[in-house]
């Protein structure tokens, strides 16, 4: 099948309607990797937040990694990458599946530092990615395989707020 190279959108566009065809590839002069995909989340997805397949609502295998929602436990395993813009419930827009992005929405821990080369994870019931260590204990179920690594530190807070980190995204389906 040949890849598509022309597109009626740029990667911060969002549509009510199919334009470019759920689930097309897109890549960038930089080997970035993005997909066009469907907001099944119910509200509004934010701009450079962390985004899950929505694997517990789906019509079936095709669309599975078609649709995504906010992580929650569910599919915290499912991390498709990170929006590319804002997206209200039921449009389609684009997510970024691999590749380097700056000031993706990332918790800043209260104890310890996100340090270059962090594995970080979809948060559970938030829009944002975490410490991998602080969510599941290394070598217990379940795994993720899918996530972001830190590109760049983040200095603790004592009040455990939300900051905007430069992260490498390795999504699932990339």
């Amino acid at each position: 099948m040949a890849e598509k190279v022309l597109f009626r959108t740029s990667l911060t566009d969002t549509e009510s309607t199919d334009v470019e065809g759920v689930g097309t590839i897109r890549k960038d002069d930089k080997g970035r990797k993005y997909k066009w995909v469907r907001n099944t989340n119910g509200t509004t997805l934010t701009a450079k937040q962390a985004v899950c397949y929505d694997i517990a609502n789906n019509t079936g295998a095709a669309d599975m990694l078609q649709e995504v929602i906010d992580p929650a436990t569910a599919n915290l395993m499912a991390f498709a990458g990170i929006a590319m813009s804002a997206a209200t419930d039921d449009s389609y827009f684009w997510i970024l599946i691999r590749g380097l992005i700056d000031d993706a929405i990332t918790d800043v821990p209260v104890s310890a530092a996100i340090i270059v080369g962090d594995f970080l994870l979809p948060t559970d019931a938030l829009e944002h990615l975490g410490e991998a260590g602080s969510l599941v204990a290394p070598g217990t179920s379940p795994t993720y395989p899918f996530g972001a690594v830190a590109t760049e530190g983040v200095l603790t807070a004592s009040t455990g707020t939300v900051g905007a980190t430069q992260v490498y995204v390795i999504g699932m389906g990339s």
